[in-house]
């Protein structure tokens, strides 16, 4: 079962206002994680009360996750991944989890508590509103698939490497289009290429991430 659109959406804006944790690997940067994750599901409790969200534990010696949230629906104990890597270091949000069952694990409830500033999530659709009527210009359609490739691509690796971004994503933008728009190469393989690029810099391999 995938996350639902309005959970989706907490998510994201959290991660807007407080990025995931990323330090050196070892049970201090857990422990960061593991507090990052419970104030996210604080929030999620707090936007959707009486929906059975919360935590997880495997078993009573052991805390709670670090990287899942967790709803109790009847009798089942559902858990969604929503952080890989988190034993790196460099933790990467998970973008659209499946749900694992794991009922006869431990459920632990936690209060509701928002630190979103007044954000609420009926603010932000679900689907991207649709473009204003506008004259189509030559392109376009072009601009709008490669865009949303690589700007996914690049807050993707960016975020891998505990990188905040910043201008010089423009070097990457700039290459990768004027490779399609004026050489005319696939997206795919232009993006490939300088994704390759700009992981090297950042330090990050390239891996299977894909869109």
């Amino acid at each position: 079962m995938k996350l639902s659109d309005p959970i989706k959406a907490i998510i994201h804006e959290f991660v807007r206002l407080y990025p995931i944790p990323v330090g050196l690997a070892g049970a201090e940067h857990e422990a960061n994680v593991r507090q990052w994750s419970t104030e996210l599901c604080q929030q999620i409790v707090f936007f959707r009360p009486n929906e059975g969200w919360g935590k997880k534990r495997a078993d009573p010696g052991r805390p709670i996750s670090k990287d899942a949230v967790a709803r109790q629906v009847g009798d089942a104990l559902l858990s969604w991944d929503i952080l890989t890597g988190t034993g790196t270091g460099k933790p990467v949000l998970v973008l659209d989890p499946d749900s694992e069952d794991i009922t006869g694990q431990i459920f632990v409830r936690v209060n509701p508590v928002d630190r979103m500033d007044g954000w609420v999530p009926s603010s932000v659709p679900s689907q991207p509103s649709p473009l204003p009527s506008t004259p189509q210009y030559w392109g376009d359609e072009v601009s709008r698939n490669a865009f949303g490739a690589l700007i996914v691509a690049l807050l993707h690796d960016y975020n891998r490497a505990g990188n905040p971004i910043d201008t010089g994503i423009g070097v990457w933008l700039g290459r990768t289009m004027f490779d399609v728009m004026m050489l005319k190469e696939p997206v795919a393989s232009a993006l490939n290429r300088h994704r390759a690029e700009w992981c090297a810099i950042l330090g990050v391999p390239v891996d299977s991430f894909t869109l």
